[in-house]
């Protein structure tokens, strides 16, 4: 009998402990970062994480709605629509920087699979790149935390 609750008592440790371990690590492939930066004008600089769960963690930095860290949580379908089309592209092929002759262009990097690109013009990076990137930013004003 006792060695029957020494059992149970480990099994409910290793279980609780491996429980534990999945819930508090991220793998960096089921996320996705975009970052925008400043101009000389009143462009907005944030940061936003998104996770293939949904959640997702915006920090305002300047001219954003609500400066500072906050949580929010992508509808299920916009975040499998987000995730499929990251499926379908290579973003491992492109390059890591866009570079741009405009000097106030606001750099915009995008960080997926450990791979980040710098974009710095839109208008000469690879067409799923800027929907890709297009579609981060529609996902960043969604949260209302951005203009």
């Amino acid at each position: 009998m006792k060695y029957a609750a020494a059992l149970a008592c480990l099994l409910l440790f290793v279980c609780a402990c491996k429980h534990q371990k999945n819930d508090s690590q991220t793998n960096v492939h089921d996320s996705i970062a975009f970052e925008a930066s400043a101009c000389e004008g009143s462009c907005p600089v944030y940061a936003l994480t998104i996770f293939n769960t949904g959640k997702s963690t915006f920090i305002g930095k300047l001219n954003t709605i609500k400066l500072g860290e906050h949580k929010y949580k992508f509808s299920k379908e916009d975040t499998n629509r987000l995730f499929q089309y990251l499926a379908t592209i290579n973003v491992l092929e492109f390059r890591d920087v866009y570079e741009s002759a405009i000097a106030d262009f606001p750099e915009i990097v995008i960080t997926y699979k450990e791979k980040s690109i710098s974009i710095k013009n839109m208008r000469t990076i690879p067409s799923d790149l800027k929907i890709l990137a297009k579609t981060l930013q529609q996902m960043a004003r969604s949260t209302g935390y951005v203009n």
